[in-house]
């Protein structure tokens, strides 16, 4: 009986796994992260994230791309966003930068903010450019 519940598990289960090489990736990614710890247990993290598009999956992902944050614990600013393409610079105008709240957790207090960013002319090629810095406040913030 054990062996057609194992079965049924395994065939009902959701698994895309595979084995992949660099030849299947949709972005090449590099990434800097300088960080800075104050004496009172804060911290700025300067981020820079650069993405050449390898394919239109990539492509897909940069048209409009977000990332998540605690506003609770901390602040971020993005200091520039730009495409480059063919030699020539896209800068994100500041209108197609949005910061968004998100429905709280059920589990926790966590104010979660959502940051949307539009870039222009994301093409198969492309170089996407992501500066941002982000401010968290001390782990011992109010206990103090």
């Amino acid at each position: 009986m054990l062996a057609p519940i194992l079965l049924f598990t395994t065939l009902n289960g959701l698994c895309y796994a595979r084995f992949t090489s660099f030849d299947d990736a949709a972005t090449l990614t590099s990434t800097s992260e300088i960080t800075t710890i104050a004496e009172d247990g804060s911290s700025v993290i300067l981020y820079e994230r650069k993405s050449k598009i390898l394919k239109e999956q990539g492509r897909a992902v940069y048209t409009n791309f977000h990332f998540n944050y605690n506003a609770g614990r901390s602040e971020v600013e993005i200091i520039e966003a730009k495409t480059i393409f063919n030699g020539s610079e896209y800068h994100v105008p500041k209108e197609n930068i949005e910061f968004k709240p998100l429905a709280s957790s059920p589990h926790g207090f966590d104010q979660q903010m959502q940051v949307l960013i539009a870039f222009p002319n994301v093409e198969v090629g492309a170089e996407i450019y992501i500066k941002d810095v982000k401010k968290l406040k001390s782990i011992f913030d109010g206990l103090l």
